[in-house]
């Protein structure tokens, strides 16, 4: 195996590189395969329990009860009528309780929730769909993916959902900052 080969047999007078030199390579292709391995696309699947609001819901995975924040997408508080609570409405007509839901896990945030990208039965990415209906906002401090955000510009554009009067309702992040 090629870890385990020494340098390619021909020597000059030079002194010994060392195995730093040796296996510099060896060990960057075996870096790159680990990270791809751990890179891979993994999902759950959840059934839906309740939503909490227009970007975080409870479900059971595996037999455990685990809050689900969705990743890249911010949506107006509960406070901020009506776009708050049209958000949650949105959200459970989209995942009804008992959904089967997949989730693609991309981290954990500072309340312990799961981060993720959560997709309905057939397939179809929620998070993306909320984005594109006006019910929430791409969310810039943890998102950089140019599908939200050429999405979220779409939605401004016609004018839909949120979009359609401004406010801080648009900009949550921004109203939590002057909530504090």
């Amino acid at each position: 195996f090629f870890f385990f080969q020494a340098e390619d047999g021909i020597r000059d007078f030079c002194l010994s590189r060392g195995l730093g030199d040796v296996y510099k390579r060896q060990i960057i292709l075996l870096i790159l395969i680990i990270s791809a391995a751990i890179a891979t696309d993994t999902r759950q699947t959840c059934v839906t329990l309740y939503v909490s609001d227009g970007d975080t819901l409870t479900a059971n995975c595996a037999g455990n009860k685990v809050t689900i924040r969705f990743y890249c997408v911010d949506a107006p508080e509960k406070k901020q009528l009506p776009w708050g609570e049209a958000a949650k409405n949105n959200l459970q007509r989209l995942l009804p309780v008992q959904s089967v839901i997949s989730v693609r896990v991309v981290s954990k945030d500072l309340y312990g929730r799961t981060v993720g990208e959560v997709f309905d039965s057939q397939g179809q990415n929620i998070n993306l769909r909320l984005v594109k209906e006006g019910s929430v906002n791409t969310y810039p401090s943890f998102c950089k993916e140019a599908t939200y955000i050429q999405a979220a510009r779409q939605a401004q554009l016609e004018q839909i959902g949120i979009w359609s009067q401004s406010g801080l309702h648009q900009t949550p992040w921004e109203y939590r900052k002057i909530k504090k």
